[in-house]
């Protein structure tokens, strides 16, 4: 998540230093500037947590980047090394 948003950040800040550049002529920068308002804006902030395994949005153990199905499914079967499933 976090390196598509750098990728994102790395790409507007190229485009807004070509846009900025004063040694370009203006028809040369314009391209630039309709290209950054094209990018979505995005921050890391609304970046949201998506389970590994399956991609589900809602529920997810941020430790474990796993939605609590998956979680459950790895536990009972023993895939998650030092967790077991509680029973009494």
């Amino acid at each position: 998540m976090f390196y598509a948003y750098a990728l994102k950040a790395k790409r507007r800040n190229l485009r807004r230093s070509f846009t900025n550049n004063e040694g370009l002529s203006k028809e040369r920068r314009q391209p630039f500037n309709y290209k950054i308002l094209s990018l979505k804006t995005s921050s890391i902030s609304q970046l949201h947590p998506r389970c590994l395994i399956s991609g589900r949005g809602r529920s997810i153990l941020t430790r474990y980047r796993l939605s609590r199905i998956k979680f459950r499914e790895m536990v009972s079967f023993g895939l998650i090394p030092g967790l077991r499933k509680s029973s009494w």
